[in-house]
């Protein structure tokens, strides 16, 4: 599609922009400066890579006879540093754990933790006992050797009944970490586990306890590399629940992103940029790996976990000599999910906090790395729930600097329309009356507030790149996992739908060798992986045919592939719902069915026209059934070519994961933990 040059305005107020950041946040700034020269890195970099899952082989033998067991082992379910779920070999009473390496096996060293499931914590309450001791060792035996090194230690698990999930003066419940000290192994090194419930403490019931996320890791010297305009730093941001139409770049008649278009005027803007799900894990992964959600297989609550067999953006530019570093305010983008692969450094909240806890940090750490060619991948979390910002954008955008309503009365009552609203029409939930006016109206301008605070945040992180005069040599992709309803098609949030406001974000590439301009060609954000890993003279990642996003002119436009499996489909939750935009067509498919509204014969799919209905709200699939039909065929390959890459992805998530997606408001707290 067409694309229109920088204008001379534009140059001017670029200019000036970076005239006022070197006069913007003076004490960031001096903060900055006294930190940049602290802990300046080494000039090469060990870089530790997983190369074989050992609990996905078969092989091990228990003492007693017992058929290994692979299950999810949750610490505690109030998310500390160390505490989510994890696959784990289950150790059932005194029976220990054999595994022989087969020949193929790579020299590395042994990686992984010990854990007791957190019910363990419940049940030490029920027998009104403080706390209970267990101990655990790894042996690793090299080939013909009788005996080998050993590892052991003590595990002290404290009571917590369900009421004190969250209760600090109890200490946490986490895993240990077995790679405290290394342990070689390679091909034919046998590996015994053993673990046990100290004597002195009360004999526990149905015992979990074991040993998670199993592994052989490998290591190598990389050296670190310098940017220049023609091998450049590169930025991702990820401003989480940020839709297209509500910034300025893409039209927007408020002022809530003026830093965007800053970006924007020196930078391409992809008018059509479509996530490939609505909700952050699966859309997450795909930005970082450049594969379709059922390909990396992190698709629902039950697989929250990057594959450590997967190779991720960070990876392969960390190969390239890149210094890495992540900063996430999102609670499910963390190490606990294993979203730190291929970084350096690696920061994440534990609960979801706004720009102001990460912005400052990962300036620091880029003024102490700033010198070495570096990757940055900064997710912002301003825009998602709550509804708790700065008094002076919530003034501004709602008339009030107090909310009118609880930070996260929005995630509430999208709740309420999905377990007990009423059928509205078109198989839509009647949103009347949970969410009157006054209150969907201030639902709006609350969201336009955080974007407004989120836009703040970024313009921090502008000025000061521009201040260092690191612009002239980083490339910048500006992004969004998904976007946000707000009673578009009544209802709420995220993640439970496939509708444009949910899916079409903001894509905006700026950087040396950049040419301003826009762009209406259909993509995927599932296709930056690779822009970014090819810019950074890494392996690319994603598909040969996706083409770049700095030459807009040789890309191909191909449909985008959609998905969630926790879908509000008719009346009824968690129903998976693929979808396909192609050229002018949306179509919604329901594989299995599900769901009473819309009358016996609703058809499982819905189809639009966004060419003349661009906010999908004529569904033409009893119109024009022939053609719903030949891209639900479509869809259907599309589904039936996508298998998971990595070993072992059924089975990722438990009790911790649901907590944690609970939190930030992605399930409706019905189970019993």
């Amino acid at each position: 599609m067409g694309m229109t040059r920088e204008t001379a305005r534009g140059r001017e107020e670029r200019r000036s922009a970076r005239s006022r950041s070197r006069r913007a946040c003076p004490l960031l700034l001096a903060t900055l400066a006294t930190l940049a020269g602290c802990g300046e890195p080494a000039e090469t970099m060990t870089v530790r890579r997983p190369t074989l899952d050992l609990l996905g082989l078969d092989g091990w033998r228990s003492d007693a006879g017992l058929v290994p067991r692979i299950e999810v082992i949750t610490p505690s379910l109030s998310q500390g540093e160390n505490t989510a779920d994890q696959r784990a070999l289950l150790i059932e009473g005194p029976a220990g754990w054999e595994l022989e390496l087969p020949a193929t096996a790579p020299e590395g060293v042994l990686a992984g933790s010990f854990g007791v499931h957190f019910l363990t914590t419940r049940a030490l309450a029920r027998a009104e006992v403080a706390e209970a001791t267990f101990t655990w060792s790894v042996e690793v035996i090299a080939p013909g050797a009788a005996a080998g090194e050993v590892r052991a230690g003590e595990h002290r698990v404290h009571a917590r009944r369900g009421s004190e999930v969250h209760e600090r003066s109890i200490p946490m419940n986490e895993w240990v970490d077995l790679t405290g000290e290394e342990l070689p192994v390679g091909p034919g090194t046998r590996i015994r586990l053993t673990a046990r419930q100290d004597a002195t403490s009360p004999a526990l019931e149905n015992l979990r306890m074991g040993f998670g996320e199993l592994r052989i890791e490998s290591s190598r010297e990389v050296p670190r590399t310098t940017a220049t305009p023609d091998r450049p730093n590169l930025v991702l941001v990820v401003m989480d629940t940020q839709r297209a139409d509500r910034t300025t770049p893409y039209g927007y008649d408020r002022p809530t992103t003026p830093n965007l278009a800053r970006l924007a005027d020196r930078g391409l803007v992809y008018e059509q940029a479509w996530s490939p799900s609505s909700w952050t894990w699966p859309s997450t992964a795909s930005l970082l790996t450049g594969l379709e959600p059922g390909e990396h297989g992190v698709v629902d609550q039950r697989t929250g976990f990057l594959p450590h067999d997967l190779v991720t953006v960070a990876e392969a530019l960390q190969d390239a000599g890149l210094t890495t570093g992540g900063f996430s305010g999102n609670p499910l983008v963390t190490e606990d999910h294993n979203f730190q692969q291929g970084f350096e450094h690696f920061q994440a909240a534990r609960q979801s906090v706004k720009g102001d806890q990460v912005v400052p940090d990962a300036l620091a750490w880029l003024a102490a790395n700033r010198q070495h060619r570096f990757f940055l991948y900064l997710h912002l979390q301003d825009p998602h729930l709550p509804h708790d910002t700065r008094a002076e954008d919530m003034r501004q955008f709602t008339g009030s600097a107090r909310p009118a309503y609880p930070p996260m009365a929005m995630q509430e009552r999208a709740f309420g329309l999905q377990l007990r609203g009423e059928e509205g029409a078109d198989g839509l939930p009647d949103p009347t009356k949970l969410v009157p006016q006054p209150m969907a109206r201030w639902f709006s301008d609350a969201y336009d507030a955080c974007v407004h605070t989120g836009d703040h945040w970024l313009g921090v992180f502008l000025d000061q790149l521009s201040a260092w005069g690191l612009d002239e040599d980083t490339v910048i992709v500006f992004t969004a996992d998904h976007g946000e309803e707000l009673l578009e098609h009544q209802n709420l949030a995220h993640g439970h739908e496939l509708w444009p406001e949910l899916l079409r974000v903001p894509l905006i590439v700026a950087g040396p060798g950049v040419e301003p301009g826009r762009v209406g060609s259909l993509v995927s954000t599932r296709r930056i992986a690779r822009t970014l890993t090819t810019l950074g003279g890494a392996a690319p990642l994603g598909l040969a045919e996706d083409g770049l996003l700095v030459t807009p002119g040789e890309l191909v436009e191909r449909p985008v592939y959609l998905q969630t499996l926790n879908a509000f489909w008719r009346g009824e939750k968690d129903v998976p719902l693929l979808g396909m935009r192609s050229g002018r067509w949306l179509l919604h498919w329901a594989p299995e069915g599900g769901g009473s509204w819309g009358g016996p014969d609703a058809p499982p799919v819905r189809l639009f026209d966004l060419e003349t209905d661009p906010g999908a709200e004529r569904d033409l699939a009893t119109e024009q059934p022939e053609r719903a039909e030949a891209l639900r065929a479509e869809l259907e390959r599309l589904r039936d070519r996508q298998r998971p890459r990595a070993a072992g992805q059924g089975l990722r998530a438990g009790a911790g994961t649901r907590s944690a997606m609970e939190a930030i408001g992605y399930s409706g707290g019905e189970e019993d933990f």
